[in-house]
């Protein structure tokens, strides 16, 4: 009986980027379903070097077609069936998350699979956008994107969407099922501040690089430093935590920001890029995290990774309505919404969220904790019909 899962595409295990967090987690979901799952994905690993974690077999393309041949597809598609070789005959699923390299790689896979007899599967999570690069850099990523999402996916047994925007894109695909991000370790987070903790983690910039459109940032930080400089004129008291960035790659990127950033003063601490059990020490403590993004077609295909992490530490998410935030996190009951462009009222939002007394926090945290929306167990019996239903429609 084949029994066998093979995830594939661009993320990361070892260095646990978003993408690499994904793919893990939906692959535990499926090991505890009783599959054998093998991941290969982008680690700049050999692909030799194959390692299991937590009962997951994680292998890599090798280190020198990620670096110095990522745009040839065919090299790519060789060294995948070399690594599947030795138990070819086991497997009854591909799934491919993104690609790697050019998308023709997944229109080869996609071939194999059909010519074998296994169910091909797309897990799709974001909707590219264009920002930075030469104009035939975008042309090209543009048409990759779209021959991806547009053509490869729809020919697919399966498609697991992160959210119900993609799922109505794919309405024609018989076998769909909506799979936010989902999260392994659940930690209680039962620290009592007496002075609010807020925190933001991770890049919403290119570092080194000027912003030339904030509006075109996927996270608009630029907003948060903004309201709550305005909240702290306001009388509210916090401390906010920045992880990922300096102070000096954010006034290099978004110079605008100095005077905020200036009148914040104590009430705003730079820690850089941390590793992830650091990163999660700080978060543990914090009262809230904070995300703010545009209402865009970016914003509501995809769904942000920090949020599900933030809920799994029993943080409440201070945020804008986009994507599915709203279906899984009612309003005071693990998010709070806020528009970023009416500056007034979420600035009263943010004062009335810092002037909570410490035991109210603590009981919105505790409250928080007991959120199951992005617990693997939670989406069991669902997978497993979905698994079920791409095999027998090969």
């Amino acid at each position: 009986m084949k029994n066998t899962i093979v995830y594939t595409g661009n993320f990361c295990i070892k260095k646990m980027n978003a993408a690499g967090k994904r793919v893990f987690s939906n692959a535990v979901l499926l090991k505890s379903l009783g599959y054998n799952v093998t991941l290969i994905g982008a680690d700049c690993d050999d692909c030799e070097d194959a390692e299991y974690i937590d009962g997951v077999k994680v292998q890599s393309y090798p280190k020198d077609l990620l670096l110095k041949n990522r745009y040839n597809f065919n090299l790519f598609y060789k060294s995948f069936l070399k690594q599947i070789a030795p138990f070819k005959d086991e497997v009854c699923v591909i799934i491919c998350y993104g690609s790697p390299s050019l998308s023709v790689l997944n229109r080869k896979i996609l071939r194999f699979a059909r010519k074998n007899g296994i169910a091909f599967v797309s897990d799709v999570v974001d909707w590219l956008s264009l920002e930075s690069g030469s104009l035939f850099f975008k042309c090209v990523k543009y048409l990759d994107n779209y021959y991806l999402k547009g053509i490869i996916n729809k020919k697919s047994d399966g498609v697991i969407a992160i959210s119900s925007w993609f799922d109505r894109y794919y309405k024609k695909v018989t076998n769909r099922i909506i799979i936010p991000p989902l999260t392994i370790n659940k930690d209680s987070n039962e620290t009592e501040n007496i002075i609010p903790q807020i925190a933001y983690g991770g890049i919403p910039f290119r570092i080194g690089e000027k912003v030339k459109k904030t509006e075109n940032m996927k996270d608009r930080f630029d907003f948060v430093v903004n309201l709550l400089s305005q909240s702290k004129k306001n009388g509210a008291e916090f401390v906010f935590h920045v992880i990922g960035f300096t102070k000096q790659d954010l006034l290099y990127s978004l110079p605008m920001l100095q005077s905020d950033v200036d009148y914040l003063g104590d009430n705003i601490i730079f820690y850089g890029k941390l590793s992830m059990p650091e990163t999660q020490n700080i978060l543990k403590k914090m009262d809230y995290t904070i995300l703010l993004r545009e209402n865009n077609r970016s914003s509501n295909a995809g769904f942000s990774t920090k949020i599900a992490e933030s809920i799994s530490m029993g943080i409440p998410v201070i945020t804008t309505k986009t994507s599915d935030v709203e279906k899984y996190l009612p309003e005071g009951r693990g998010a709070y919404f806020l528009n970023m462009y009416d500056e007034v009222n979420a600035t009263k939002k943010i004062i009335s969220l810092t002037n909570k007394p410490a035991s109210e926090r603590l009981y919105d945290k505790k409250t928080c904790s007991l959120n199951r929306s992005f617990d693997i167990c939670s989406y069991k019996d669902e997978m497993k019909v979905f698994i079920e239903k791409c095999v027998n429609h090969v």
